[in-house]
């Protein structure tokens, strides 16, 4: 294991937002389908990034949602809290080498925008983290999956930013929250 990303759980990708994607609708995501016009906003991956421009979205996908995780993070991150509940980090910008420290910074911060709440129903448990021009079965940068019951979530959200600045770059990450136990259903 790498020093410094040893307590969290990490994705990455080149880039372009991430997604929550229940595992039930798996089969519906289709990334990007056209290979000429990787935007084209009739296609999955197109309607991800145009959704990211809002940070954390919520976005049709058969018969439930996505959570979209944007606008083009380079890597997220994941762990169970003491609560019981899920916390997401979406990792912006950083300079250092210890993610773990940089995370541990974050979530000890006051958040530093007002939190949003969005609700996200899981119809049936679990949910697959994964770069949204992927499809889960050609995955180029593979998917992590995240432990959640089935039912209805508060997603909250804000922006919260590590105290470390090095070269004049803040280390900066973005929260969502979602636990079982606050199911709204």
């Amino acid at each position: 294991m790498t020093r410094g990303l040893e307590r969290y759980e990490y994705f990455c990708c080149d880039g372009g937002p991430h997604l929550l994607l229940p595992s039930a609708l798996a089969s519906e995501w289709m990334g990007v389908e056209n290979p000429d016009d990787v935007l084209d906003p009739a296609t999955d991956y197109g309607r991800a990034c145009a959704a990211s421009d809002k940070g954390i979205a919520l976005l049709p996908v058969g018969d439930g949602h996505a959570l979209v995780l944007g606008p083009t993070p380079p890597m997220t991150a994941w762990t169970v809290a003491p609560d019981g509940s899920i916390e997401v980090y979406i990792l912006e910008s950083w300079s250092t080498d210890d993610l773990d420290a940089l995370i541990d910074e974050a979530r000890a911060a006051p958040p530093s925008s007002s939190p949003g709440a969005l609700q996200w129903r899981l119809p049936d448990g679990g949910a697959i983290l994964m770069f949204a021009g992927d499809t889960v079965d050609a995955a180029a940068y593979g998917t992590m999956p995240i432990p959640l019951q089935a039912g209805l979530y508060r997603v909250e959200s804000d922006a919260r930013h590590g105290a470390r600045v090095r070269d004049g770059a803040a280390a900066s990450s973005r929260r969502v929250t979602g636990a079982e136990h606050r199911r709204l259903s």
